[in-house]
């Protein structure tokens, strides 16, 4: 075998694997995972413009909730979005703003059940 088909088979099975790994399984939904199935929020974030941080959650529980946007900023301080009361089948957002800097690097989310 040439060196040539020995590499074309290697990346055809590494291709292979890459694109097994990389599926997920047909009953996994957007926001329904092991965080999601603990607190009975799904949350979505998402960046508004490069310095806006978003944090948008839903309510699927009787109890109430409370959540805030937490925004990693590029070269800037990090920030929080302000405290949400999330009453039972509610959405609200919380957002957090980079001061400067290059911006959002990530988004993430503080819960507190309020009715425990």
């Amino acid at each position: 075998m040439s060196a040539r088909h020995q590499l074309t088979g290697i990346l055809t099975a590494a291709l292979a694997s890459a694109a097994f790994l990389t599926v997920a399984p047909a009953s996994a939904a957007p926001g329904t995972g092991a965080g999601a199935a603990q607190s009975g929020l799904t949350c979505d974030d998402f960046r508004e413009g490069t310095h806006v941080g978003v944090a948008r959650c839903t309510n699927h529980t009787q109890d109430w909730w409370e959540f805030r946007a937490v925004v990693t900023c590029g070269w800037a301080a990090d920030v929080k979005g302000s405290w949400e009361t999330l009453p039972p089948g509610a959405t609200k957002e919380s957002r957090g703003h980079c001061s400067g800097g290059s911006g959002v690097g990530a988004i993430g989310t503080d819960k507190r059940n309020l009715s425990q």
